[in-house]
């Protein structure tokens, strides 16, 4: 039994060690909808490179991520740039997630994945598909 608990912590302790980018991803889909950050560091399509800490919104594909920076603007990997090293951090919170058959509006700033990526959304903006928030409400209106 405990060469189980050594084997499922192997890859996590080796992706910790080595920042690797793809083990990285591997832990946080298995994160479900826990809040987590990545620390690490990016090579942005200008070829500027940048060291810090992104809170992950969520997956793009298989291996694209959305993630928020530090001015809580959306910024899509690897279109914009890509991880050289990367570190999860998984906080203790949970997001909140539901499925919106056709349109809404928001009440909340929130994400929503229009099919292939995340999107941000204010107060009053229209929303679609699956939209994830700290809290969401919806307007009951017709639209």
């Amino acid at each position: 039994m405990t060469d189980n608990v050594i084997l499922a912590g192997t890859p996590a302790l080796i992706g910790h060690l080595t920042a690797a980018p793809k083990i990285m991803v591997e832990e946080y889909q298995a994160k479900g909808l826990t809040k987590c950050r990545v620390d690490g560091r990016i090579r942005w399509i200008s070829g500027k490179i940048e060291e810090g800490s992104w809170l992950i919104i969520g997956m793009e594909g298989s291996m694209g991520m959305a993630l928020l920076d530090k001015d809580n603007k959306l910024i899509h990997l690897p279109r914009d740039g890509k991880f050289q090293k990367a570190r999860l951090k998984p906080g203790k919170e949970k997001w909140k997630l539901i499925k919106v058959s056709g349109w809404a509006r928001t009440e909340e700033p929130v994400f929503f994945l229009d099919g292939t990526k995340w999107n941000q959304a204010g107060p009053g903006d229209l929303i679609w598909g699956h939209v994830l928030g700290e809290s969401i409400k919806l307007a009951m209106e017709e639209i």
